[in-house]
């Protein structure tokens, strides 16, 4: 059996989480979700493979045929495990509204 791999609950991990779930049932783009989130280019990728390493999501590439002369790019999808988990993320986020 593999071990499971315990992931840190980063503000950036959380911003993802956030971004994937307004569209749960979506096709979604690293370069989309870091336009979102406001991540620094690079900073997305690395979130959606350590994500799909966990069966959060699903990845896979446009078909050749429906790109309209642009490259196939590459696309992640959430799974029933990951709109679960990706949930229970987003609500452990901290409130950011800040007390008076």
């Amino acid at each position: 059996m593999i071990p499971k791999v315990r992931r840190r609950r980063t503000k950036n991990r959380q911003a993802v989480a956030a971004a994937l779930l307004q569209r749960p049932h979506g096709r979604h783009w690293a370069y989309a979700l870091g336009q979102i989130t406001g991540l620094r280019e690079g900073m997305v990728p690395p979130i959606l493979a350590a994500m799909t390493a966990d069966g959060w999501l699903t990845d896979s590439w446009e078909e050749p045929g429906t790109t309209q002369g642009r490259p196939a790019r590459h696309y992640y999808e959430l799974t029933d495990l990951g709109r679960e988990r990706l949930r229970e993320l987003v609500a452990s986020r901290p409130d950011r509204r800040r007390r008076t």
